[in-house]
């Protein structure tokens, strides 16, 4: 089905929209600082430290008034690249501390940091190995910088911090964990629990139509692509505080006939949009480009098929466990991992957690339903809950981002002068 003559015009008027909606605040003041790249060498294998190797992205944001013995807050990269323009984000929303180094630490697999040769089947990524990689960096960093070290982790990144914690409690002084998972299962139809808060029954149920309506024929097929599609689009309304003001238009839409909303969606979406269901699509992916930081969500999904599940399932979304299983041998050429592994256990390890830890969660973010929520027994952390709040509150509201850092430092602080 065509659509009317008027969709250019839609679509220009939908961009205008978007990206007035999701501009960059702006700062009353100055906030001078440098901010540069670094690459770190990490053994691929580090049972086998002399054999390959791969460089390892670090961004390092300085304060003109740091010092080489201020305090130093560590970010735990996530299946995601490592950017300035985030550092230069999370150093805002966290009130622009002048006497406080952040450094990111990119995640192997991820953006730039990724070993030589074809990445159709990264072996070589894993939660242990990361987590390695981020230990031997601080290690190495710490004959730089003296101060207080504070590791700070955002969703997976939040678990990997957990985790980093309990597995290395003597590196840093305290940790930070926003909208951090804590339990992994295979499926997660805890997620759709917050989707349909967020969304209303309503329209999680005209969602459900429209994916049900596209059962793929074969793996990759264009129902297949469009579903996905659908996918990142409800994830976005449902959990990315920056995608809100665009839920009435998709309202909307979503009362038309699923072929023509999704004609809509393929008009009007931006290119971000695409990122989700096309690069996690089987394929050949060469070293070149998977260089380019385009295909983070396929090597997301080798380790969720691997050792981390956490796909999605049940209400709006449309799949089996048969079909994410079909997807993991297409792409991997052999049955998920998870099966023959205990899944991750990050709630074991907060509760054994030695070191102060920071705990973040939203209301509004579908994985607090697997993450720490309001009513938890873990009597030794800080918690700090946004009840309206959507994945990583910390970094979208600058209230909140300045007290979590401040108890972040408190906390630091507070153990390093008792250990």
């Amino acid at each position: 089905m065509k659509l009317s003559k008027h969709t250019n015009l839609l679509q220009k008027l939908f961009y205008l929209f978007i990206v007035c909606s999701i501009a960059p605040p702006l700062y009353a003041k100055e906030h001078t600082f440098t901010i540069t790249e670094q690459w770190f060498t990490q053994p691929t294998d580090h049972s086998s430290p002399q054999e390959q190797t791969f460089k390892q992205q670090l961004i390092v944001l300085t304060p003109d008034q740091a010092s080489k013995d201020s305090d130093i807050l560590f970010i735990l990269g996530n299946e995601t690249d490592a950017t300035k323009e985030s550092l230069i984000k999370l150093y805002h929303a966290y009130g622009s501390p002048k006497d406080v180094t952040f450094i990111q630490a990119e995640h192997r697999g991820y953006g730039q940091s990724i070993t030589q040769g074809p990445q159709a089947n990264p072996g070589y990524v894993s939660v242990e190995s990361a987590l390695q990689d981020y230990n031997r960096v601080i290690h190495h960093l710490k004959q730089t910088y003296t101060g207080r070290w504070m590791a700070a982790g955002y969703s997976y990144g939040g678990a990997l911090a957990i985790n980093f914690g309990h597995q290395f409690p003597n590196a840093v002084d305290a940790i930070l964990a926003s909208s951090a998972p804590i339990h992994w299962p295979f499926l997660i139809p805890q997620y759709d629990q917050q989707v349909m808060k967020n969304l209303g029954s309503a329209l999680v149920s005209r969602l459900h139509r429209h994916a049900s309506q596209l059962k793929p024929e074969k793996l990759y097929d264009q129902n297949w692509q469009d579903r996905e599609l659908l996918t990142a689009l409800t994830v976005a309304l449902s959990q990315r505080s920056d995608s809100q003001h665009y839920k009435p238009y998709i309202n909307g839409l979503s009362f038309l006939p699923t072929s023509l909303f999704i004609n809509f969606l393929h008009a009007l979406l931006p290119e971000e949009a695409y990122t989700w269901s096309e690069n996690r699509i089987a394929q050949s992916l060469s070293y070149e480009k998977a260089q380019t930081g385009e295909y983070n969500w396929y090597t997301w999904k080798y380790q969720q098929c691997n050792e981390l599940g956490s796909f999605f399932a049940q209400g709006a979304f449309n799949y089996t466990q048969q079909d994410h299983i079909n997807d993991c041998i297409a792409s991997f050429e052999k049955s998920p991992e998870y099966f023959n592994k205990e899944p991750w256990d990050v709630a074991g390890m907060l509760d054994k957690l030695s070191i102060p830890a920071i705990v973040v969660s939203g209301g509004r973010d579908p994985w607090i339903q697997i993450g720490v929520q309001p009513d938890h027994s873990y009597s030794h952390i800080d918690y700090f809950y946004s009840e309206n709040g959507h994945h990583c509150p910390d970094r979208e509201s600058h209230k909140l981002g300045e007290k979590v850092f401040k108890a972040l430092r408190a906390a630091a602080h507070y153990n390093q002068g008792n250990r």
